[in-house]
């Protein structure tokens, strides 16, 4: 099974937050394509993001929820379980028997980068301030295995769905 890293960034800067929320807002096919990706899968995040997803969200239907924080207290919800870890090496225990999704942020993309085998990024079309960042993705240990471009009307901006695949599988998982 594999550990993946699900983000979306502005072009260019690789903006990924800012105060806390999408710079660019909800976008309705990233929404669907981030949907469609982990359902039924896993996802890890860290207690920023999990603070950020609306109320109506938590926990994410249809996927067991993770978040890493060394303050459990500080993870509440009213409508089901989450998984609370203070470290990483749970979670990729659960990546050796099953696909494992980490959505953000971006200490916790940092975290999971050099085990991650693959990243599923989209690229939103435009150029956006933010305070959040993701990090680089090195041409020298991945390889673009898609990219798809999407500018239906319906969305505010043009959007680049990718998918960037290690070059050379991390051993942690046998």
């Amino acid at each position: 099974m594999s550990l993946n890293i699900i983000v979306a960034a502005g072009m260019g800067n690789h903006v990924i937050g800012a105060n806390g929320d999408l710079p660019w807002g909800r976008i309705p096919k990233d929404m669907k394509h981030f949907r469609d990706i982990t359902m039924g899968h896993p996802v890890v995040m860290g207690r920023k993001t999990w603070e950020s997803l609306p109320e109506e969200y938590k926990p994410l239907p249809g996927r067991e929820n993770i978040v890493i924080t060394r303050n459990a207290s500080s993870v509440k919800t009213n409508k089901g379980p989450v998984i609370i870890f203070e470290n990483i090496d749970s979670i990729l225990e659960i990546a050796k028997v099953e696909d494992v999704f980490v959505i953000g942020g971006a200490e916790i993309y940092r975290l999971f980068m050099p085990y991650a085998e693959n990243i599923f990024l989209t690229l939103v079309m435009g150029e956006f301030k933010g305070d959040t960042y993701f990090p680089s993705i090195s041409e020298s240990g991945w390889y673009k295995e898609y990219m798809r471009f999407n500018t239906e009307k319906a969305n505010p901006y043009a959007l680049a769905f990718c998918k960037f695949v290690r070059k050379e599988k991390q051993h942690y998982i046998s």
